[in-house]
């Protein structure tokens, strides 16, 4: 494994990250986390689910993957600690519900690079606000990426983005980069506050909570003593179809918005039938 300091915005270190020499779709942080005259030790997962499954870059994951997921993550986990594994006690912090577009597939007469030109000029939901850093090139603040639409709120950000821009950067010696080509995609990434309100009132349909009687001795004192307590976010709750679809639809239609759309033919015709003409406009010196 490589090992990575982890440090905030004032340059003090606060954990480490420890990442596959070959990529296996986790990343493990370490964290130690100082509050109220106590120190706080945690363990998080980022976790890219069809990477652990099948090394793929580009598939959306489905509930339909869940099991192959939670059963190869396990067992990654265990070579780590026999606490880890336990996936049913694992909460989840965020989640990036995605879609895929092909352009091709769709049979969209457009290239990836002209569709994001005019997704960049969609709408911008309420409470979001767009990623514009400020250049010191230009002296103002401009898109975070020409390749990228990347909206964000104090509970989530919207990322609409060309997959093989992101892979290239990212991913250079992704295998199947070449089936991205005409690929873009949405990603809504849910932060734990937008989580937790969203599934206070469905915990209870979890199936990995782990009953008492499932739970190894020397686990349970240890959950005991530590005053452990069940997932707030169960894993399994937000790995539905039902719960995601509902993400990506609502944030889809906030950007691309529902409703009739002019065809280019269609938008020549009423410019023309309202006489619309070129002004121009002369300022002196």
């Amino acid at each position: 494994m490589k090992r990575t300091p982890i440090k905030d915005k004032k340059g003090r270190t606060l954990g480490a990250e420890y990442t596959y020499l070959i990529d296996k779709g986790i990343r493990w942080r370490l964290l130690t986390i100082e509050a109220n005259d106590m120190i706080l030790y945690a363990v998080m997962s980022i976790i890219t689910p069809k990477v652990l499954i099948d090394g793929d870059y580009i598939a959306a994951t489905t509930e339909d993957d869940f099991e192959k997921f939670e059963r190869l993550y396990d067992q990654e986990a265990s070579k780590i600690s026999s606490i880890l594994n336990i996936f049913g006690l694992c909460s989840t912090n965020r989640i990036d519900p995605c879609l895929n577009l092909d352009l091709e597939e769709l049979g969209i007469p457009c290239s990836p690079e002209d569709m994001m030109f005019l997704i960049r000029r969609g709408n911008i939901p309420k409470h979001y606000v767009e990623l514009m850093p400020y250049n010191k090139t230009s002296h103002r603040k401009k898109a975070y990426d020409k390749n990228s639409f990347y909206l964000m709120c104090g509970s989530a950000n919207i990322n609409y983005y060309l997959k093989k821009a992101q892979l290239k950067n990212k991913f250079g010696n992704c295998p199947n980069i070449k089936a991205s080509e005409y690929l873009l995609r949405l990603e809504v990434q849910c932060m734990y506050s937008k989580l937790y309100s969203m599934v206070k009132n469905i915990r209870n349909e979890s199936n990995a909570y782990k009953r008492i009687e499932d739970i190894p001795t020397d686990i349970l004192f240890w959950m005991i003593d530590d005053g452990f307590r069940i997932p707030s976010i169960p894993v399994d709750v937000v790995f539905t179809e039902r719960f995601y679809d509902n993400i990506i639809k609502k944030h889809f239609y906030k950007i691309a918005r529902k409703g009739d759309y002019f065809t280019l033919e269609g938008a020549k015709w009423m410019v023309e039938a309202y006489g619309i003409q070129k002004t121009f406009s002369f300022k002196s010196d």
